[in-house]
């Protein structure tokens, strides 16, 4: 597996310990790069599909690209993820942000800090399933976790998504579920 330091946005496969192949896609800030700058790198993993077909061939009309765009111009690659069972990822998923998910995270992590651009400091963060999972995977304990934001993420299913000020949600999540 072979990342090219000179291509802004890549995609590719990144296997994990129980031989999943999760589906990733990685924007390098080619010019910090080129010049020899190692990098952070900021990680979001979703089941919401990374990734969809493009109208037209480029980077820029990826759905991830304004993303990109930004922590690619703040000096960071970034990093996004299909979770297993979702999007191309291969596997199954047999529960919301299950310990292998989370496993899978952790992975990710040591992955993207093992690349030679990488100066091996990794943040993550994500909006409600993204942020759970952000949240989860620091409790790993993994060396190169250096910042978690959990964006609007809920800690309180029951209170915060079905009944928010008390008020049933039931028809809303019925479909969703």
């Amino acid at each position: 597996m072979v990342l090219d330091p000179n291509r802004r946005l890549q995609s590719l496969y990144v296997p994990v310990g129980d031989g999943v192949r999760l589906a990733v896609d990685v924007w390098l800030p080619v010019e910090r790069v080129a010049a020899g700058e190692a990098v952070g790198a900021v990680v979001r993993t979703t089941r919401y599909y990374r990734a969809a077909e493009p109208a037209r061939v480029g980077p820029e009309f990826d759905a991830n690209w304004a993303e990109g765009e930004l922590w690619n111009a703040a000096g960071f690659a970034f990093v996004v993820a299909d979770v297993r069972g979702t999007g191309a990822s291969f596997g199954v998923r047999t529960s919301e942000l299950g310990e292998r998910e989370i496993a899978d995270f952790g992975e990710l992590i040591d992955w993207v800090a093992a690349w030679p651009w990488s100066n091996g400091r990794v943040g993550v963060y994500g909006t409600s399933y993204e942020g759970q999972a952000a949240e989860l995977v620091a409790r790993l304990g993994n060396p190169h976790l250096v910042a978690v934001a959990a964006l609007f993420s809920p800690n309180d299913p029951y209170r915060q998504l079905f009944y928010p000020g008390g008020a049933a949600t039931a028809r809303r999540f019925a479909r969703w579920m």
